[in-house]
């Protein structure tokens, strides 16, 4: 029985806070809302009721936090291969890219002021060198475009030629310049292309020669005989140029007439060489190769006044 006072007391020292808990609260008046209720007077009986506040705004939404766009796919790896080389040649074959424009045109040739060179051409004869012993320096320069002037000195390179033996004379014959030391002439003559063009294609020749030799005959005891022979011949000539670059080769034949002919023959039953006339020779240029004139050798040729002839030269044209 003692212990009940204490048992009551104690469930009542529990039953009140919880009663306390459970009765409602009333809100707080409008007037007190954002004052503090430390240090606050209440307001005096006498003094009229004060106006309500006006309610707060609402807080406005928060602003939304910038955002910043993602970085692309492949941001901060290594460049590709072949990054910042220079760009492929492009297909010659495939369209272009942008628009083309034509290309500008060429600029104006200067006008031509002063000298300019002509085409030119320089050739030699083998075959005359070979067999007559007589080399032909061709010279030859564009005055037209179809026309050319063309200058052959000749020298005497062999006195006894293959040719000079095979007209029947023995080996005591030789041939010798009676010109400017070697120099036994030349010829000037003026060419026409045929095709419009110096040194290309087909040419027509016409021109006039001179020449002068002397023919000796000779043995163990000395001379024998001589004859001084001066040649001046027109002629034209039909011939032809192939070019490779700056070679070419040119070719052609000629028909000629002597316009100073000469003559020198030995009577019949002649026996000294001193006997030779130029009258009554028939055309013919007669040299001795015995001391007693008993061997005579014609240097004409059997169509004497009429020269047939051919070239075929090696050499250079310079545009």
């Amino acid at each position: 029985m003692r212990r009940l006072p204490s048992l009551i007391a104690l469930m009542l020292s529990f039953a009140v806070p919880v009663l306390a808990a459970a009765q409602p609260v009333d809100p707080p008046a409008e007037g007190a809302a954002g004052q503090d209720n430390a240090g606050t007077l209440p307001d005096a009986p006498d003094a009229p009721p004060s106006e309500p506040a006006e309610a707060a705004p609402a807080p406005s939404a928060p602003a939304p936090a910038p955002t910043t766009d993602a970085p692309p796919p492949g941001y901060g790896q290594a460049p590709p291969p072949g990054y910042g080389e220079a760009p492929p040649p492009s297909d010659p074959y495939l369209p272009p890219l942008e628009r083309s424009y034509p290309a500008p045109p060429p600029p104006q040739a200067p006008d031509k002021e002063g000298f300019s060179m002509p085409p030119w051409s320089a050739r030699i004869d083998p075959f005359n060198w070979l067999l007559e012993g007589r080399l032909g320096l061709e010279l030859e320069a564009g005055v037209l475009d179809f026309m050319t002037v063309e200058l052959v000195p000749t020298f005497v390179v062999n006195d006894r030629p293959p040719t000079l033996n095979l007209s029947g004379a023995p080996d005591v014959l030789r041939q010798e310049s009676n010109g400017l030391g070697p120099i036994s002439g030349g010829a000037l003559d003026v060419g026409l292309w045929l095709d419009g063009k110096a040194f290309r294609g087909y040419v027509i020749r016409v021109g006039v020669a001179t020449y002068g030799y002397t023919y000796r005959t000779e043995d163990d005891a000395g001379d024998i005989d001589s004859v001084d022979s001066s040649e001046t011949e027109g002629f034209a000539m039909f011939g032809s140029h192939a070019r490779w670059g700056a070679f070419t080769i040119a070719g052609g034949i000629g028909l000629g007439v002597q316009l100073s002919k000469e003559s020198r023959c030995f009577p019949d039953g002649a026996t000294s060489v001193t006997q030779a006339r130029s009258s009554g020779c028939d055309d013919e240029l007669q040299i001795s190769t015995k001391r007693d004139a008993s061997e005579i050798v014609n240097l004409h040729s059997s169509i004497y006044p009429v020269d047939l002839f051919g070239r075929f030269s090696l050499g250079i044209v310079i545009d």
